[in-house]
């Protein structure tokens, strides 16, 4: 184990500061983060443009803000199942990916969260989710279809800006609020 702990300090790809991952500076394409890290630090791969796909290990619980900022490449992303929160603009412009599972423990989408990833066609919001901050999904002018949580109750200003290509929202009973312009240039809503 102390053998690990060297190799990942002594890695020139990861920098490391108590189990969170500051900054990576590898060679990008399919990278798989160390086991033991429980953090991505902000904007740790931003502008990242030849990153393609990335596994996140068990025990990470948080993604900072602007972590995957501008990883215009990146296809693929495992989220774990101890991941509980992601800051704000997060995934903003990753415009190459598809789909995303959120897990189950996260419990808000953070502003600017998915801004501008342009070819998101499908996102699994967990059950907990209570509220979608302000442009989270603006400009995901691929998203077809939207499967709010029973849980939701606020959908904040801006959310689902020019996302084009919505087709039809069913709301749960436990929406409070929808804030203004949520659902601006959603041009293909029918119901």
């Amino acid at each position: 184990h102390n053998e690990e702990d060297k190799y990942m300090s002594d890695s020139k790809d990861f920098v490391i500061e108590n189990g969170v991952l500051r900054k990576y500076n590898g060679p990008s394409g399919d990278v798989v983060i160390p086991e033991g890290i429980t953090g991505i630090g902000s904007n740790a791969f931003y502008g990242c443009d030849n990153l393609t796909s990335i596994i996140l290990p068990d025990g990470v619980t948080k993604i900072g803000s602007g972590a995957f900022d501008g990883c215009t490449n990146l296809r693929h992303i495992e989220l774990p199942a101890t991941l509980k929160q992601m800051d704000v603009a997060a995934f903003k412009n990753c415009s190459s990916l598809k789909e995303l599972i959120i897990p189950a423990g996260v419990t808000a989408l953070a502003r600017d969260l998915f801004r501008d990833c342009s070819s998101l066609t499908s996102v699994s919001i967990p059950d907990g989710v209570t509220s979608i901050g302000d442009n989270a999904f603006s400009n995901c002018r691929s998203l077809v279809h939207m499967e709010f949580p029973g849980t939701l109750t606020a959908i904040h200003e801006s959310a689902f800006h020019s996302c084009a290509s919505l087709t039809d929202l069913s709301f749960p009973k436990s929406m409070k609020s929808i804030d203004t312009f949520a659902f601006v240039g959603c041009t293909s809503l029918r119901k």
